[in-house]
């Protein structure tokens, strides 16, 4: 399942880039940091910068995501503790 997830987001990224960052992220060089921010699938921003090499999502509120494409340069992604567990 986690595998799953992890597909899904990377299919999800691809298609959504730009050279600004992330109104709800903060970014610094091609790390884009939108852990700890209560994000929900919803919330999650729909575009990341296209040289983003490490993105940090961790500790939110995201069960799923959507569906989308890869950032070709991505290299990190943190996904941890994404929500509690019922």
């Amino acid at each position: 399942m986690k595998g799953l997830l992890f597909l899904s987001l990377l299919l999800f990224l691809e298609g959504q880039r730009s050279l600004a960052c992330p109104r709800l992220c903060a970014c610094h060089g091609s790390q884009v940091n939108c852990s700890s921010r209560s994000l929900t699938p919803s919330l999650l921003p729909p575009t990341f910068p296209a040289g983003t090499t490490t993105l940090l999502l961790h500790n939110n509120m995201l069960t799923t995501l959507p569906r989308g494409k890869t950032l070709k340069c991505l290299y990190s992604l943190l996904l941890f503790s994404g929500s509690q567990c019922l």
